[in-house]
């Protein structure tokens, strides 16, 4: 097992704590074999916060792409993968939980009983829907990481849904077969821009080999409109096994992905106890003046935004 604690200092701030237990709670919601296995939390003697869950061996999904020339998967290999993480999100979702944060960092692939098998992990941000308390990202909040937030949640605030992480996983799809997200900008308030009002860019003008019609599904989990988007994971999970056999033939992914992943074991696998990261709230603000030196979050970190919609 791993066995994860709050760092001591954060362990006074009952924010801390509340966040660390609120993402203990929504990982242990859900029981699935392509979601980590959280075993148990709480609050020990003394103060110590911690979680306990399986020990898992591997990479993640950012590791494996940055491994790959020029960055990005065959469609094959990129099927396989996204059938198991829209498995994992449909069974979050059936529980009430929506992730908020999927992103290649976020997927951990391993190997159970010699079969390729790919992990949801960081349940950080994730929101309970069923959730009738305060809710600790404060209220109308945006929260995730920039590249992979959905345009609705910054344009209008609105509540999470199944559909984010739909969005969520079109952003990941597009990055898996082209080796690049979406859209790219070198201030946040710009990348913000052009995901709440540019199109898409073409995925076949970047890998010309890519299937129209995976292409056209791609666009289609990544319309701006969350109503133009496949209504729930169960859809997305039927319409990629139906594109692989499709577009694949013989070559169709298994519902439980495919056997051409390979994974990288770990040479030397995480310590039994390891001290979780603080957690960073972000909170840009409404303007940056030119030629500004203001901190502002990459696309690929965890944000936090308390303000008003575009």
């Amino acid at each position: 097992v791993a066995i994860k604690v709050l760092w001591p200092s954060l362990a006074k701030e009952g924010v801390y704590v509340a966040r660390f237990l609120r993402e203990a709670k929504a990982a242990s919601r859900v029981r699935h074999r392509n979601v980590v296995e959280l075993l148990d939390y709480g609050e020990a003697a003394g103060g110590l916060v911690y979680s306990v869950m399986e020990l898992l061996e591997g990479q993640d999904l950012q590791d494996l792409l940055e491994s790959q020339l020029e960055g990005r998967l065959g469609w094959v290999q990129a099927c396989g993968l996204l059938v198991q993480i829209a498995s994992g999100l449909k069974a979050a979702h059936g529980r009430g939980v929506i992730h908020r944060d999927i992103k290649p960092a976020n997927c951990f692939l391993t190997e159970e009983d010699d079969e390729p098998v790919v992990k949801l992990v960081d349940f950080g941000v994730a929101k309970l829907e069923d959730d009738r308390g305060q809710t600790l990202t404060g209220v109308a909040q945006v929260v995730g990481t920039p590249s992979y937030i959905a345009p609705e949640m910054v344009r209008s605030r609105a509540p999470a849904s199944p559909r984010t992480d739909v969005y969520a996983l079109g952003v990941l799809a597009y990055q898996m077969l082209t080796g690049r997200v979406p859209f790219k900008a070198k201030t946040f308030f710009e990348l913000m821009r052009q995901v709440c009002f540019e199109p898409v860019p073409s995925l076949r003008d970047q890998a010309p080999g890519i299937p129209p019609a995976v292409e056209a599904f791609v666009l289609e989990l990544l319309a701006k409109d969350p109503e133009h988007r496949p209504p729930d994971m169960a859809t997305v999970r039927a319409r990629l096994v139906a594109l692989s056999q499709e577009t694949l033939g013989p070559q169709a992914v298994e519902l439980q992905g495919s056997s051409r992943l390979v994974v990288h074991p770990i040479a030397s696998g995480p310590p039994p106890i390891a001290l979780a990261e603080p957690i960073v709230s972000w909170e840009p603000v409404s303007e940056v003046a030119a030629g500004s030196t203001e901190v502002l979050p990459r696309p690929d970190e965890p944000w936090h935004h308390a303000g008003g919609g575009w």
